[in-house]
Formats: C-alpha cells, structure tokens, sequence
C-alpha cells in the first residue's frame, strides 16, 4: 500500500485518518477499508451528518462492525446563532451513542461561523455527556493576537476547566499567527501554560494545508521548543495517540 510505503519514509508510527468532508463528504469508505487492512497503523475518525435521518443508524452499526476511533461534526451556525448539527435532539442520540462507545467526538466549526457561541455549545455537551472527549479542531480558530493571552480569550479558557475537552493545534493556526509575525512557539508556551499539555494536542492537517509533512513536522517541533521535554511529548505524541489510538 502506497500510504504504508510513505508512512515508513516518513517515519510514521500511525495515523489518526480523519476524514475529509470536502473531498468525500460523509462516504467513509476509503478510510474504513484502510484501517481494516492495517489497523495498528491507521486509527479511522469518521464524518456522518447528525441531521441526516440515517446516520444514527449508520454510526450504531459502525461502532458494531469497526473498530472507530473517532467521529468527526463539523458545520457552521445557524442564521439564529443555534447549532443544530451539535446540539438538536438527533445529535443528541449520536453523542449518547458515542459516549455508549467510548468514542471521541472531534469538532470544526467553520471560521466564518460564531466560534464564541460554539464554545457555549461545547460547554453544554462537555457536561451533558462528560464522557466523550471532545476535540476542538484549530482551538476553535481563536482571534490572531499577541501577548499577553494570545487570542485565547476568558471563554475558550472557562471551557478547559472541562476535563472532556481537548484541543488541536494545528499547522493552520502557525500559518494564521506567521501571517501576524507572531511567534508559534510563544503561542504554544501560552495555550499550554493554560490549558495543559495532557489537552493539547498537534495536528498536521496533511492533505489540506500547502506543505510536506517533513515540513510540517518541523514546524511543530520548532513551536514546541519553549516546552519541557514532557510536554513536548505530549503535545506531539501522547495526548493525540491516548485520545484516538487507544479506545477502540
């Protein structure tokens, strides 16, 4: 397998294989195949519509035939700042579903929707179902600014307090903060100060975002360079790899 052949270039132990809404939109099969091929490798975070009549059934009976180790729900809000997708009565039996499952929960609420109520959203499901780990995809792409809280403002750092929810940081924030000539590494100090290592966790976001991967992995080691050694594992190993490598 050609990914197999690159992961071991790459020097890859194993692979969250997260779906992509823009290229396959809720047809999962491609990852789930992956994964059922080579399982010890690759660690598939699915995307079903909550809204989609079928999809409760469709995720029951994944959970039944295929080692998940994700799912993932993105969309933007509502004209009335609601977010149906998250929070309606169908999405509700998804994420009872989930938590039944021990399934991670991973969420991208588009930039142009209202990141400051989504993380009111985030905080009611955090405690409607506290055991499902919720994944913030980009820290909910928190305003671009500098010291001294670096975008991370009193909502997002209220939702920490969660012990559910953990957070990606991810190659699109860099980019977002080098357009501003704002230091990663700096940033990173700050969310971990914050937030914590053991919540924070990096993503490449290979596939999407301009760049190889030996690039990207650079970048990440170079933004962890103000961290502590345990930190810096965490942040690039351990806290994705216990959230989605070891539940299924």
């Amino acid at each position: 397998m050609s990914m197999i052949r690159w992961m071991d270039e790459q020097h890859v132990q194993a692979m969250a294989a997260i779906q992509k809404r823009g290229t396959y939109g809720t047809d999962n099969r491609y990852i789930l195949d992956s994964a059922r091929a080579d399982p010890s490798r690759f660690f598939p975070v699915i995307i079903l519509d909550p809204l989609d009549r079928s999809a409760h059934t469709t995720l029951r009976d994944l959970v039944a035939t295929r080692a998940l180790s994700g799912l993932r729900l993105t969309g933007v809000a509502a004209p009335d700042g609601t977010f149906p997708w998250l929070e309606s009565d169908a999405a509700h039996a998804m994420w009872a579903l989930a938590e039944s499952a021990r399934l991670p929960i991973e969420i991208m609420v588009m930039p142009f929707g209202r990141p400051k109520e989504a993380l009111a959203a985030f905080a009611r499901l955090s405690e409607r179902f506290p055991h499902v780990p919720l994944v913030i995809d980009h820290l909910n792409w928190p305003p671009v600014a500098g010291a001294p809280d670096f975008g991370l403002g009193p909502d997002l750092l209220a939702l920490s307090r969660h012990p559910n929810v953990f957070y990606k940081f991810t190659t699109i924030n860099m980019d977002r903060l080098q357009d501003r000539e704002i230091s990663p590494a700096a940033f990173l100090r700050h969310a971990v100060d914050s937030i914590g290592a053991d919540h924070i966790m990096w993503g490449s976001d290979m596939g999407n975002t301009p760049g190889t991967y030996a690039q990207m992995v650079g970048r990440a080691v170079d933004a962890a360079r103000l961290l502590g050694p345990l930190e810096r594992r965490a942040v690039l190993y351990d806290t994705g790899y216990d959230i989605f490598a070891t539940r299924r």
